[in-house]
């Protein structure tokens, strides 16, 4: 760097020294006035990207070119009353009248009360407290539907059975007939033991059904009770075709074909049975039974014997083996040899 004879810098110096300091500050200027353009464009992008997703989100949720009207709060969306779902907080009960009341909110607030203690009533097997409010509530409305099919189920549960069938005579009068409510009647004739009776309305309600698979297994009850048991087990073929998870019924058909000698069917429902319960040794044992009468199938039913015993102690499978039900294998070697073995085994 140049000096003068005092040592101060040259004058070109300084004019050097001047324009590097003015470039200095103009690149720091230019250096700040990028960055905010840079942010101003990039809060820009963001605004209009937050902007266009909401307007689409709206777009999406509105019809296209109009917002969705918002009406007020209306009859139908509010909650159900409180009243339907506490009666004894939210309606106070009053005399029953000794006429019939006018059709008003107050009075059909009071048979709604009166229909619904009954239901709880008869749920916590009150029953006599249930008939009285459903009687309540036919004193208010007489031609309150419905009331005298509810009053049948539960002379049912009480087994009133005269009076279950007046309340479904009833029914029908006031109410179109259904299957249920003739089923119903049926098993009320059956408990007063009017078979025929019985009968004719399980054949009228599967004539309105014929998949109505319960009316099938009351016709197999009565036509055992009548000692046909040939039909009684057609029919309970037909229920458990129906209702294969019903293993009770499933179990009454098999011990029905094996009073009647049929080895084959029975057999085939004894295996399915033990499929389902394993574990059950009287399945096991009737199954045993039924194969030993099967052609071909006696080792079959010993194996299922030699299994059966493993399922109870010692000495109930021995009375089992005593049974006539296995005469026909009591002189093989196999079923002399697992009796020896139960019985030595009882002993110690």
């Amino acid at each position: 760097m140049d000096t003068t004879a005092t040592g101060a810098p040259s004058p070109r110096d300084l004019f050097v020294q001047e324009m590097l300091s003015r470039q200095r500050r103009q690149t720091t200027a230019l250096i700040v006035m990028t960055a905010i353009v840079l942010l101003s464009v990039a809060g820009a992008v963001y605004y209009w990207l937050a902007h266009t997703k909401k307007a689409l989100y709206n777009r999406g949720r509105a019809d296209p070119g109009i917002e969705t009207a918002r009406p007020a709060m209306t009859t139908f969306e509010e909650p159900l009353p409180l009243y339907l779902i506490d009666p004894l907080k939210y309606i106070k009960p009053v005399p029953v009248p000794e006429q019939p009341a006018d059709l008003t909110v107050d009075w059909m607030k009071q048979a709604v009360y009166h229909v619904l203690e009954a239901e709880k009533a008869a749920q916590n097997s009150h029953f006599d407290g249930a008939l009285k409010e459903y009687g309540d509530a036919r004193k208010i409305f007489p031609g309150l539907k419905g009331v005298s099919r509810l009053q049948g189920l539960i002379y049912l549960a009480q087994k009133n059975y005269p009076a279950a069938a007046q309340s479904f005579v009833q029914a029908l009068q006031e109410e179109p007939p259904t299957f249920g409510i003739i089923n119903n009647l049926g098993i009320a004739y059956i408990g007063m033991t009017n078979l025929p009776q019985a009968e004719a309305c399980l054949l009228e309600a599967i004539k309105m059904d014929s998949n109505y698979a319960l009316a099938y297994y009351n016709l197999a009850m009565i036509r055992q009770r009548q000692g046909d048991g040939v039909r009684a087990a057609d029919y309970l073929s037909i229920y458990t075709r129906m209702t294969p998870g019903d293993l009770s019924a499933r179990q009454s058909y098999a011990m029905l074909l094996l009073s009647l000698g049929q080895w084959e069917k029975a057999a085939l429902v004894l295996d399915a049975l033990g499929d389902a319960t394993p574990q059950s040794a009287v399945i096991q044992f009737r199954l045993a039974q039924a194969l030993s009468h099967v052609e071909g199938k006696r080792d079959q039913a010993l194996s299922t014997l030699e299994h059966a015993v493993t399922l109870v102690d010692s000495r109930k499978a021995l009375a089992w083996m005593a049974r006539p039900d296995f005469d026909l294998l009591r002189n093989d070697p196999r079923f002399r040899k697992l009796s020896e073995q139960l019985s030595a085994k009882g002993l110690d």
